[in-house]
């Protein structure tokens, strides 16, 4: 039996959402919504069957359109009272499956050449969390700046001219920061063509870093 219906939620659940019949289908995870009278809300869980990576924020926009639909269907512009009152439930805010991030190095290794004059350059590792804004992503790559070696003394150049060198090339040099952009771009590329449940370019943003280590694993602070 529904229940009374007298607030714009109840509307949403039981109307639009069909009492919880209908569910957001995003990529291989399925969004499920359950109304909780005591709370008066909406809460939405993730059903992954095949252990998809995911961004909870990326989800949570497709949570949110649903209420944007509910709103063009009504009379009244529902969707701020209803939208607050729905809640999306994930285990993490962000999570890569071990084997999807070896493929995003893999990918990022065979798509790009990071060896810039003097500077030769190895992705090591890859890494990647969600930005506060909730409408983004961080992609930080370490790189791993090979010493060059000097035949004249017969010894490898130091950490201080590493360094020098990545501090110079970041103030003066465009090119460098292109280099760094067409690593990010091969990478997001990828992303958005394989995984929708962890990127959405349709409103999302991505702010990438690049952060520099010698061979011995010890970190280029630049300025």
């Amino acid at each position: 039996m529904t229940p009374k219906i007298d607030s714009p939620i109840k509307l949403y659940f039981y109307k639009f959402l069909r009492g919880g019949k209908k569910t957001l289908q995003v990529g291989d995870i399925t969004l499920l919504p359950e109304y909780d009278e005591y709370s008066d809300k909406v809460y939405w869980t993730m059903d992954n069957p095949n252990d998809s990576s995911y961004s909870s924020y990326t989800l949570r926009g497709y949570v949110e359109e649903a209420a944007h639909d509910f709103s063009k269907m009504t009379s009244n512009d529902y969707f701020k009272e209803v939208d607050k009152k729905q809640k999306l439930e994930t285990p993490q805010a962000i999570y890569i499956k071990p084997e999807q991030e070896n493929k995003f190095l893999q990918y990022a290794k065979k798509s790009t050449t990071f060896n810039y004059k003097e500077l030769l350059m190895d992705i090591q590792a890859f890494d990647v969390y969600p930005t506060m804004d909730s409408e983004g992503l961080y992609f930080t790559i370490s790189v791993i700046c090979k010493n060059p070696f000097d035949k004249e003394t017969n010894k490898y150049i130091s950490y201080d001219w590493l360094k020098d060198r990545l501090d110079y090339y970041k103030e003066w040099d465009s090119y460098f920061d292109y280099i760094s952009f067409t690593l990010f771009t091969s990478l997001m590329d990828y992303t958005w063509s394989k995984i929708p449940t962890l990127f959405d370019n349709t409103y999302m943003h991505t702010i990438c870093e690049i952060r520099y280590f010698t061979p011995d694993k010890k970190e280029i602070r630049l300025w």
